[in-house]
């Protein structure tokens, strides 16, 4: 069998991106591959270079600057990898370059984020700086002719609709997890009618939809909890918004919480909702159908590729509060209803999006794209 040498960026954490990324790394390992794991946040005590898969941390918390460039270009003089890797968050330029510039075959990234979303969010520089930054993406992605990981249909559409990119360039890929009710330790559903919205507070994510959903729901049941679960600019928006529609004792923001609570708060709700306007993919989706909690979301982009409509739970057109409402009203007012959808959305999970043969899929994708690469090299 052929071996080759990957270099994968990525964090050390219990989130889905980071666990995918360490997976495959020791899965590739076992195959016989040279793996080298890069990880962010100064994560110094998971380090051991004579290991492989062999950890490596970036200079800098953040790796965006020079100091990091030096630092991957140095690694891939020394290890001469056949592929790198980033998960597409902020190793990403560094990797693409550095990469193009050491003539690594197969130079890859992920792409798990609709260019609507990115309009739709909160601008975190000025506007001419935003501009600025695409423009340099849209060079650097030219120069270095990556190839993509796509998270959803959905989203390599996406991609090819808005870049200059080569359909066969593009992989299609979902994300998956490990079972969260593995060790067993997560809650019933409580007797409380409890709704839990997970995700950053944020205007592609219009949790304002949920709350004046909430709003219509809290008359009729005066037990009614929402939960946001998050943090984000929004944030005293959504509260003062709560306050005007008379929701504010029913809509309650309980910040950001460890990954593990998050599926604690998930497992004793009645049902999950995601009101995102759009959305690549959507990992709070298949978390909730993990822990077997049914879910209300939009339909649209990645979303309706993860939930049957009337299975595990209910779509409802974008920002149509009165819609979510009420399929709201249907689930917390039918336990026999939301018993018969939480058992599909286990099902579900457990049959598309839990860890097993997904990890040995993602292993082949990576040797795949190597082995295009190679070949579009020599041809």
């Amino acid at each position: 069998m052929q071996t080759y040498s990957y270099i994968i960026g990525t964090t050390w954490s219990s989130l889905v991106p980071s666990q995918m990324h360490i997976q495959v790394a020791n899965e590739l390992a076992r195959r016989g591959h040279k793996v080298v794991l890069l990880v962010g946040e100064n994560r110094t005590d998971v380090e051991d270079h004579g290991a492989n898969p062999a950890i490596y941390t970036w200079p800098s918390r953040r790796p965006t600057g020079w100091q990091d460039f030096r630092f991957i270009y140095g690694l891939l003089g020394e290890y001469r990898p056949d592929c790198v890797l980033s998960d597409g968050y902020g190793s990403r330029n560094l990797m693409l370059l550095a990469g193009w510039l050491r003539g690594v075959p197969c130079r890859a990234t992920w792409y798990h984020v609709m260019r609507r979303q990115l309009r739709l969010q909160t601008p975190r520089h000025p506007r001419w700086k935003e501009r600025l930054l695409v423009l340099r993406r849209q060079i650097l992605q030219g120069i270095t002719k990556p190839y993509f990981i796509a998270n959803s249909r959905a989203s390599r559409l996406d991609l090819l609709e808005h870049s200059r990119v080569s359909p066969d360039r593009v992989y299609p890929f979902r994300f998956f997890l490990r079972d969260p009710l593995s060790n067993g330790d997560l809650p019933p559903p409580g007797d409380r009618r409890r709704v839990v919205c997970v995700g950053r507070l944020e205007g592609d994510k219009s949790q304002d939809t949920l709350i004046r959903a909430a709003a219509l729901l809290k008359e009729e049941f005066p037990d009614l909890v929402v939960e946001f679960v998050g943090e984000g600019p929004l944030e005293e928006d959504y509260r003062r918004l709560a306050r005007e529609v008379g929701a504010s004792e029913v809509c309650q923001f309980v910040g950001r919480l460890p990954h593990r609570e998050v599926f604690r708060r998930m497992a004793a709700a009645t049902v999950c909702v995601l009101p995102s306007l759009t959305e690549a993919f959507g990992i709070v989706n298949i978390e909730s159908l993990a822990v077997g909690t049914p879910v209300i979301a939009s339909h649209t982009d990645g979303i309706v590729e993860i939930i049957r409509d009337g299975q595990d739970g209910f779509l409802f057109p974008p920002g149509d509060y009165r819609a979510l409402a009420e399929g709201l009203h249907r689930l917390l007012s039918d336990p026999d209803l939301r018993a018969r959808m939480s058992r599909s959305a286990r099902e579900r999970f457990l049959a598309e999006y839990e860890i097993g043969r997904n990890i040995y899929r993602f292993a082949d994708l990576l040797e795949r794209m190597v082995a295009d690469a190679g070949r579009r090299e020599k041809g």
